[in-house]
């Protein structure tokens, strides 16, 4: 007996003294998806799998899809390094295979990440089934996918399919024709269905619990103007700092197209710059759901300009048009909208329907419990009204402020019921900021970079007349042996700025002639391997005489540059 009862507390004793399980990790011998799926067998939550370089696109191009539910971690050896051919079918949508190329399910508390490869897209998605080359699901709270080269993209980047995910998608490099970077569904929020979960939890602005789309570079090949991302079923994500051509900011579907699935639930888009290189572009972004806030991003087209930066479209507004069951046209015949009697539409008259489900400008609803018929009645949606400012158009003019938003009537119908000062508020004379608004911390903590060392640029003045129309920026520089030069940042609207406009080395930088306006300046001190440092004090002048003809060539270069 005695001797059990030592056997029994060193065994505890060893329990509680062992050291913790290793994480291990697996390195496949080469690209192929025999090879890769088989380390992903035998690894476990904590592990990680490694792909070496390697060209798997032609031939050895993988053909079925590699589904991952544990909380691991995929690397490849690099972008354009590590090259995996995505022949997976993808469509179409009513065959039995239409799949990704990497399928995640991965459940809180474990979390996972993917990185360090090109993704070649091989097998074409004309159907727009939508699979995506990889997809997102499960309640993990901090996965990271993030510097991944899709050329070309076939199918969506990375498709958050569901779940109640959050985390970061973050320095992706996509080219592809008529398809988006990534598409963002909280379908389970909750552990509801459609969304539903989603749309009767409340929203944090600036929280951490959304999906993160950061640092991304994105190109469209073609002429069809459209968002990066999309998004529906109580989706959530923040859209920033990304680099775009021919794209919008962002975008959303409302409850017009998915039947019983719910609309895209929050939105913020800002500080990225989005070129277009077609005509005939008019608006930087579409919204067709739920509430955001579009501000600071910058605009750059081929033509003349735009007619706004929001472009909100209820489209059951449309009566023209057939939509799925349950929820059917806006027109005051739903029992799932409001039906207000008394609201004034675009043409300042009243039409039946307001406020209708998961519109532009709607925000929390009630629990409608994932069942696929909703209960009876109106869903309950609060106003929760979108917000537009700070927006810069770079065309013909300095700092032109976007067009904030212009909602468009449907025709035949020729109103809208989404309206201005209600349902959204443009940019005022002193920008209109959401009320309470502060953007979450960037870059975002799982790049896991740290704030910047370098200290900010001190005693920013401006010398020169503002009649005469000949500035001269002037700092007291910083001393830091990593200092690699000085950003200098315009605006024309005190504390909105967007990307720094020129960087110098010195302590003094000439602006040039600029036309007569209100502008706003400040500088940063810019590393070579640290983070930017925060603003300096920021300097005003009011530019009365417009640049004079015939300026100087460094004058006309100056203003040049600020209007890019």
């Amino acid at each position: 007996m005695i001797r059990t009862l030592f056997a029994l507390a060193t065994l505890c004793i060893l329990l509680i003294y062992a050291p913790p399980t290793q994480a291990a990790t697996y390195a496949a011998a080469d690209c192929s998806r025999n090879e890769v799926g088989n380390k992903v067998v035998l690894a476990t939550d904590g592990d990680t799998v490694t792909i070496p370089p390697g060209d798997c696109s032609g031939a050895t191009a993988w053909t079925t899809k590699l589904s991952i539910t544990k909380g691991i971690k995929l690397l490849g050896a690099g972008q354009g390094v590590t090259i995996i051919g995505d022949n997976v079918p993808k469509g179409p949508c009513t065959a039995t295979v239409h799949d990704p190329l990497v399928a995640w399910t991965v459940n809180s508390p474990n979390t996972f990440e993917m990185s360090g490869m090109t993704i070649v897209g091989v097998m074409t998605d004309p159907n727009k089934c939508l699979p995506g080359h990889i997809s997102l699901n499960g309640t993990a709270t901090s996965f990271r996918v993030h510097h991944i080269t899709f050329n070309p993209l076939q199918s969506t980047g990375v498709h958050v399919t569901g779940g109640q995910l959050y985390g970061l998608i973050d320095h992706l490099n996509t080219t592809g024709y008529d398809q988006i970077m990534v598409s963002v569904r909280h379908t389970n929020w909750g552990g509801s269905n459609y969304g539903d979960g989603s749309w009767a939890a409340p929203l944090v602005w600036g929280g951490a619990n959304v999906i993160f789309i950061e640092d991304n570079t994105a190109t469209d090949t073609s002429t069809l103007q459209h968002g990066f991302v999309d998004c529906y079923a109580g989706g959530r994500y923040v859209s920033r700092h990304n680099q775009l051509t021919n794209y919008d900011v962002g975008g959303s579907h409302g409850t017009e197209t998915t039947g019983r699935i719910r609309g895209c639930r929050q939105i913020e888009a800002y500080e990225n710059d989005a070129t277009w290189t077609f005509t005939g572009v008019d608006r930087g972004q579409q919204t067709r759901g739920g509430t955001s806030v579009v501000y600071n991003n910058r605009i750059t087209v081929a033509g003349t300009g735009i007619t706004a930066m929001v472009k909100a479209l209820n489209l059951r507004d449309d009566v023209t048009r057939v939509f799925p069951p349950p929820w059917d046209h806006c027109d005051g015949n739903s029992q799932y909208d409001q039906n207000a009697t008394n609201d004034s539409d675009t043409d300042g008259i009243s039409h039946a329907g307001y406020r209708c489900v998961d519109h532009p400008g709607a925000g929390t609803s009630n629990d409608l419990g994932g069942t696929s018929t909703p209960p009876t009645g109106w869903v309950g949606n609060i106003l929760d009204p979108f917000y537009v400012w700070g927006n810069t158009l770079h065309s013909n003019t300095l700092g032109t402020t976007v067009p904030n938003n212009t909602v468009q009537g449907i025709k035949p119908t020729g109103y809208s019921h989404v309206v201005s000062g209600r349902d959204y508020y443009n940019d005022g004379p002193t920008g209109h900021v959401r009320p309470g608004y502060t953007a979450y911390t960037y870059p975002h903590p799982l790049q896991g970079l740290t704030p910047s060392s370098l200290t900010a640029p001190t005693n920013l003045t401006l010398k020169g007349s503002s009649a005469s129309n000949d500035l001269t920026l002037i700092w007291q520089p910083i001393v830091n042996t990593d200092l690699k030069g000085y950003n200098i940042y315009y605006s024309t609207t005190s504390g909105l700025y967007g990307a720094s406009f020129v960087q110098t080395t010195g302590k003094k930088y000439s602006i040039g002639k600029l036309p007569a306006g209100t502008y706003y300046f400040t500088v940063t001190s810019s590393g070579a391997t640290l983070l930017e440092s925060a603003k300096s004090n920021e300097v005003t002048v009011v530019v009365t005489a417009p640049a004079a003809r015939g300026a100087s060539s460094r004058s006309a270069a100056s203003a040049r540059t600020l209007r890019q």
